[in-house]
């Protein structure tokens, strides 16, 4: 099923963790969330690709692929950090695997997959989704802020009534 497309990172958990070599325009190996498609996100993971380390990470267990992540630097669209900064997410754990800490092992793989250097860890997520929230939490990030989209490119900034927290992990040195 896995071919030279997918490069192998890490494994945690029994869990096998790959990453994409993306190419322009092609930033998924496997399309598995219905977001993906939106031709706004396919025009914000260009400007992100575009700016330099952009990253698809795939979850891999029993050679099936069973979720994903993304990696980016920080700044361009998301306003809340610095360009030393790696923001995590899009994260996504297949629907018959949720429940079961895969979205913790994912988390935990992402951050191990960072390929180049940065100050801290950074993700956004929607007040109302408490599953991410807690997993967040378990790996180490605490909110910092609240935030809200912005324009056509869903450009990422602080506001105190926004309905996204922002959540950092400082980096462990």
């Amino acid at each position: 099923m896995l071919d030279n497309s997918l490069l192998y990172v890490t494994t945690v958990d029994e869990v096998d963790f790959y990453r994409f070599k993306t190419r322009l325009f092609h930033y998924f190996y496997k399309p598995m969330a219905n977001y993906e498609k939106l031709f706004s996100r396919k025009i914000r993971e260009t400007l992100d690709y575009v700016r330099g380390g952009y990253r698809t990470i795939y979850m891999v267990k029993d050679d099936e692929i069973i979720g994903y992540g993304i990696i980016a630097k920080g700044s361009g669209r998301n306003k809340f950090c610095t360009r030393n900064d790696v923001v995590i997410g899009s994260l996504y754990v297949d629907e018959a695997y949720r429940g079961n800490g895969y979205g913790n092992i994912l988390v935990k793989g992402l951050i191990l997959c960072i390929d180049y250097q940065y100050q801290d860890v950074f993700e956004y997520i929607r007040h109302d989704n408490v599953s991410s929230i807690k997993v967040a939490h378990k790996n180490g990030f605490n909110k910092v802020n609240n935030a809200e989209y912005s324009g056509i490119l869903r450009t990422v900034k602080i506001n105190p009534d926004g309905h996204l927290g922002v959540y950092r992990k400082v980096k462990n040195n």
